[in-house]
Parts: C-alpha cells; sequence; structure tokens
C-alpha cells in the first residue's frame, strides 16, 4: 500500500475536519507566529540600530541579567561559613610548649632578638621578658597558657581574620601593669592559633541556596514601547529584550522553535484522531460530532489568545487565568470526554510549551479535572458556585504544594497565592455561568443544565400537566422510567430520554378528558360516536405539543420527541372502530402525521410510550405477558417502519427489549403471578 494511500485513508471517511487541524496547528504555534512577522535582522551586543526598534506586543518575560543581577547582590550579603577545626586545641599546646621554650632559652642566654623572631611580638616587649624576674616568668608563661586555653575553648578563632584586641583584654587581669599587659597581648596574639576555618565550599552552598530563593526578575513590554532608538549602541540588555521579543536571533527556526512545531503538530493530529474516533463510535451522537469537533476548537482559540493576551501583563496571570471555564464549558456543551481530552492538550500548551512551567501545567490539569467530575453531578445552575469553591481549594493545594516542594514557601506567599486561588476558582465559575446560554445558543446545542432544570417537577408545564392531567403525567414518569433504563444500556443520552418521556405528551395538558388515562369515569368518546372525530381529538395532542412546546422555549430535541413519539403510525382503536361501521374508510385520517423518530432518544421514547400504555390497559400478571407485550409493541414499530431513522440498530432494539422488561417487571412486581414449573 503506498503511502498516499495511507494517509488518504486515515483522513477518509470523516467530516470535514481538517480545516479545524489547520486552524488548531496555527493557534497552537500563536507565539512563534506573532514575532514571525515581526521580525528583523539578528542583533548582538554592541552592534548600531540604524532605526527604531518598537515592540510588536506587550509581553512580560524573565530578565536572566536582571535576575543575575539580584542573585549577585543576595550573594553579596552571606556571611562566609566556618568550620571548627578539632585538632588545634592539642597543636595550641604543642605551640606553646616550643615558644616558651624558646623564651627560656632567651632569658638566659639574654637575646631579645631570639624572643622577637620566635613570637613576632615588638622588641619592646622582648626586653621586658628578658627583664622580669623569674618567678614573674613563670606566673605570665601560665597565665599566658591558661589564657590561650580559654580562648580556644570560648571564642571562635577565625583564620582570615584577626582576634579583636579587645576579646584579648577581657582575659588579661585587670590589675597588670601596662608593660606587662603589652607583653600578654602581643604574645598571645602571636601564639593563637585559629579553631575556625574558613569554607570556600560550604560557603558557596549558601550562595547557590540564597540565589535559588531570588524570585526571576521579570520586565514588562508594552506594545508599540520603544526598545531601541536608531543609532543607538545595543547593550547586553537591549539585547535580551529583543531575544524576549523574538527579534534577537538571526532566524526564528532554531532548535526551540522546531521542538514547539513538532510537539503542536503531533498535538493536532491526536485532536484529529481523538474526534475522528468519537465520529466511528459513538453513532448516537454522529450528527453532532463535526459541532463538538468545533466546539473544541473554538474554545482553543478563544484560551491560548486570551491568554497570549493577558498571560505577560504580570508574572501572577497565568495564575488568575481561569482555565477551568472553557474545559468546563466544552464539558457541558459536548460530553465529559471530550473536556477530559481539552484538559490535557490545553494544559500541556499552555503550562508546558507557552509558560515553560510545570506549575502552571499541573495547576491547570487538576482543577480542570476536578471542575470535569463535579460539573457532572450539578443540579442547579445554582450549584455551579460551590464547583468555584472547590476550584479555588485544589488551586491553593495545587500552587503550596509547588512552594513546598521548591523551597519557595512563605506566609506572605501563602497569602498571595490563597488570593490568586480564589479569583481563579469564582473567576470559572463567573464565565461559566454568564457565557452558557449564549454559547449553547451560538452552537444550537442544548446543555445538559438546561435539562437537568427541565426534570424538574416545579417547571410550570411539568405541573399544569400533573394538575390538569394526572393521569398523563404518571404516564409520562414512567416512560421517562423506561427511556432511562433503555437509554442507559445502548449508551444513549440517559437525561435527554428521561426528560423526553416527560414531555412527550404535554399536549394533553389542552383536552385532557379525550385520552383514557383522565377519564375518572365515563368515556367521552361513548358520545362523540365518530371514530374520525375521536381520531381527530386523539392525534391532536402531537399538535398542542408543539404549539406549548415552542411557546416554553423547550430544546429542539424536545420538541423532536414531542412530534414523532408516535411518528405515522395508527390510531389503532379508533380505526378499528370506523372499519365495524364501514368498509369505506380513508385510512390517513386515523395515521399520526409524523414526522417519525431521527434520533436515538425519540426511537426509546416512541417504544416506551407504546409499551407502557399497552402494559397499562392490559396490567399483565405474568413475565412471560410482559415480554409478549414488549415484543407485539417492538415488532410493530418495526414492521411499520416507524424506527427506520432513528439509528436504532437491530442489536440495540433487542438490548432494549430486556432493559424495558426489567422495568415492568419492578413496576407491576406486586401482581406478578409466576409460571408454574411444567414438570
Amino acid at each position: 500500500m503506498s503511502e498516499k494511500k495511507v494517509i488518504k485513508d486515515f483522513f477518509a471517511g470523516t467530516p470535514s475536519f481538517l480545516p479545524g487541524v489547520l486552524i488548531l496547528f496555527v493557534i497552537f504555534n500563536f507565539n512563534i507566529i506573532t514575532t514571525f512577522f515581526t521580525r528583523e535582522a539578528g542583533f548582538k551586543e554592541g552592534a548600531v540600530v540604524s532605526e527604531t526598534i518598537k515592540s510588536p506586543r506587550t509581553i512580560y518575560f524573565k530578565s536572566q541579567i536582571k535576575t543575575k543581577e539580584a542573585e549577585d547582590r543576595a550573594a553579596l550579603k552571606v556571611e562566609k561559613v566556618y568550620k571548627k577545626d578539632s585538632t588545634v586545641k592539642s597543636q595550641q599546646l604543642a605551640k606553646n610548649e616550643d615558644v616558651f621554650k624558646v623564651i627560656d632559652a632567651a632569658r638566659l642566654s639574654s637575646k631579645e632578638s631570639d624572643i622577637s623572631e620566635a613570637t613576632n611580638i615588638s622588641l619592646e616587649s622582648s626586653l621586658f621578658l628578658l627583664n622580669i624576674s623569674q618567678e614573674e616568668w613563670d606566673v605570665f608563661k601560665t597565665d599566658s597558657i591558661n589564657i590561650l586555653g580559654n580562648l580556644q575553648d570560648n571564642e571562635k578563632i577565625k583564620n582570615d581574620e584577626t582576634l579583636a584586641k579587645e576579646i584579648i583584654d577581657r582575659y588579661i587581669q585587670a590589675g597588670d601593669s601596662i608593660g606587662l599587659r603589652t607583653a600578654k597581648e602581643e604574645l598571645i596574639s602571636s601564639l593563637l592559633i585559629p579553631n575556625y576555618i574558613y569554607s570556600k565550599e560550604e560557603t558557596q552552598k549558601e550562595i547557590d541556596k540564597i540565589k535559588q530563593e531570588i524570585e526571576p526578575v521579570s520586565l514588562l513590554l508594552v506594545k508599540d514601547e520603544v526598545v531601541a532608538s536608531a543609532g543607538k549602541v545595543l547593550s547586553l540588555e537591549d539585547v535580551e529584550k529583543l531575544d524576549a521579543l523574538g527579534l534577537g536571533n538571526a532566524s526564528i527556526f532554531n532548535i526551540k522553535t522546531y521542538g514547539q512545531l513538532i510537539i503542536t503538530l503531533l498535538l493536532s493530529l491526536m485532536s484529529y484522531v481523538y474526534f475522528r474516533h468519537l465520529y466511528k463510535t459513538k453513532t448516537s451522537v454522529c450528527v453532532t460530532c463535526t459541532k463538538a469537533f468545533y466546539v473544541f476548537v473554538v474554545f482553543s482559540v478563544i484560551s491560548i489568545t486570551a491568554f497570549e493576551l493577558i498571560a505577560p501583563l504580570k508574572s501572577i496571570m497565568p495564575y488568575l487565568f481561569p482555565l477551568a471555564a472553557p474545559i468546563m464549558l466544552i464539558a457541558i456543551l459536548v460530553n465529559v470526554e471530550t473536556a477530559f481530552f481539552s484538559s490535557i492538550i490545553l494544559s500541556l500548551l499552555l503550562g508546558g510549551i507557552f509558560s515553560s512551567s510545570i506549575e502552571i501545567m499541573a495547576l491547570y490539569l487538576i482543577t480542570s479535572l476536578v471542575g470535569i467530575y463535579r460539573i457532572q453531578f450539578v443540579k442547579k445552575i445554582e450549584n455551579i458556585f460551590s464547583i468555584g469553591l472547590l476550584l479555588s481549594l485544589f488551586s491553593f493545594l495545587a500552587l503550596i504544594s509547588f512552594s513546598l516542594y521548591t523551597g519557595n514557601y512563605s506566609l506572605r506567599g501563602s497569602i498571595s497565592l490563597l488570593g490568586a486561588s480564589l479569583i481563579y476558582g469564582l473567576g470559572s465559575v463567573i464565565i461559566i455561568i454568564g457565557t452558557l446560554l449564549f454559547w449553547g445558543k451560538l452552537f444550537k446545542i442544548t446543555t445538559f443544565i438546561e435539562l437537568i432544570e427541565l426534570e424538574n417537577p416545579q417547571q410550570k408545564v411539568l405541573r399544569d400537566l400533573s394538575l390538569e392531567a394526572p393521569g398523563t403525567y404518571h404516564h409520562s414518569i414512567l416512560v421517562s422510567n423506561l427511556a432511562q433504563k433503555g437509554a442507559k444500556t445502548i449508551d444513549a443520552d440517559v437525561l435527554l430520554a428521561s426528560v423526553g418521556g416527560l414531555y412527550h405528551d404535554i399536549g394533553k395538558i389542552i383536552n385532557p378528558q379525550y385520552y383514557i388515562e383522565n377519564q375518572l369515569s365515563k368515556n367521552i368518546h361513548d358520545e362523540i360516536k365518530d371514530p374520525e372525530k375521536s381520531a381527530e381529538f386523539i392525534k391532536a395532542h402531537i399538535k398542542e405539543g408543539v404549539i406549548l412546546g415552542k411557546k416554553e422555549r423547550l430544546p429542539k430535541e424536545i420538541m423532536h420527541i414531542i412530534e414523532s413519539h408516535h411518528g405515522t403510525s395508527e390510531v389503532f382503536y379508533f380505526l378499528k372502530k370506523a372499519k365495524e361501521i364501514s368498509t369505506k374508510i380513508d385510512i390517513d385520517k386515523f395515521k399520526y402525521d409524523g414526522p417519525l423518530p431521527e434520533t436515538k432518544e425519540a426511537g426509546i421514547i416512541m417504544l416506551a410510550d407504546s409499551i407502557e400504555a399497552k402494559s397499562r390497559a392490559e396490567s399483565p400478571k405474568t413475565e412471560k405477558r410482559m415480554k409478549e407485550i414488549i415484543d407485539e409493541i417492538v415488532d410493530l414499530k418495526i414492521d411499520s417502519k416507524q424506527l427506520t431513522h432513528s439509528k436504532l440498530t437491530l442489536d440495540e432494539i433487542d438490548i432494549l427489549r430486556d432493559a424495558f422488561l426489567s422495568v415492568l417487571i419492578n413496576i407491576n412486581h406486586k401482581r406478578i403471578k409466576y409460571e408454574k414449573d411444567d414438570k
């Protein structure tokens, strides 16, 4: 198989996704493209600018030069690190013994020069030591040795500093004469061995540590700001600014750019593969797969563009950018799976590629996944606010965890992170609530939030149905239960099927007395005595339902269920009555006007409606009879081609039979009569 055929087959059999893939690839490389059209030749330090250069856009970039200056300033404040030498005390004793032997010998020979050479004390002090008595010398020697020992025990004597004269003076007796005191000070200073040695290695470790704690210095370049005027000799700082704008290198196509292009190409192809798989496997929603793909494309374009405009303004802005909002909107408008996929793609792009920050990437991914998970359980739109607090909590936990991990934790920083997290979480839900209706209308998508609201029994239509047509209301609840079970077993939209079951017969609110489930005693059709007219009254609930649905602005999916749940089937009871009266019958007057169900959910409602009605009429007492009722209804709908356009497969219809049976058994469990064993 040729390479061309492989590529052709790969892109064949799917909707028009390729324009969207191209859009994704372009927007995924937004930062490269914006600099491509604003580039000039490369610049180096010392070069002279021929014409004024202005910033093509607003950016907030990390300056390595300013950061290094800040690190160097901090390093100058680091105190030197000294290590104690445990061998010094024995060295001190040995040195004391050697020097005092020299002085003893010099005293005998009266050579003051020997003392000066051995001790580096002044000539005056050397003469003083020669001339004092032996008794005074012995006291002097003992006192000096004791002072040296005390200094070693109690003082930090550094090898690159001279011990302060005041410290030695504290150990010399106050009553000593000036000559004796001076000689002691000089001799002790000469003999004293440092007990703390300067450690260059440990000092460097402290410098490195303090440098790591320095926050990168960020600089703001505003759009149209003059970076370098014409004729200016470029400094290193100027070159750095031009590099940050993408104007500093001679070619835009460097290694980093190639890497980003490859990654974004893979992400674009991954997006195509995901939605291609969705199209191939999710047959129940294949009509909306193209729409789902372009919802993803639109939110990707908006998210990346907004991020590129907002994030550079201040270093805190990436932490405030509410990526969870578009991700949760995708979950609401499309499905959870697509939102999960989108969260991975956009977190990688905005956090990993655009920000080069694992911290921001993790923040976006964690909060998006929390939002996706929680949005599934929202029952009212007001409950979305609680998700905002949850997002704030997980945002704070993610940021504080990275702060602890990197060793940058501080109380002031934690307060800033808490504030950023609150803005992130609450900002996300405000965007969702404020724009959800707009996106739903724009993409013509019925959101699960709308369906959840419609499911509420306090909705005006359902309340009117329960009051005006209580029998129909009860029937609708049972149809909804049957539809839920059926939809769940074949991977159709459970919520849509449930709501469709509740609303499919709302047209019966207008004249509830014409329908058997609402007749308490007499049957009004016995008085009409015209099967054709009775059939007309029965069929009218479809038209009335559509009118009422439009008035209440029900979603198009629910409207389709209302008008198609009988398809073009016959009003059997009154058709039979008409045949008993006359053989000349216009059969079309006993048929519903359609249309046929065009979605799986509408097909499920058609089956559930007829099965529930017949089951209620017969009150079957055995499981066998319940199964027979289901099979009769299903086979009739298939034979009369009512399900032709519903996208229900025969395998799925067989699965629905079992699902409906399990519900009927539960509904009728009190009156089931189990078959006796044939034996």
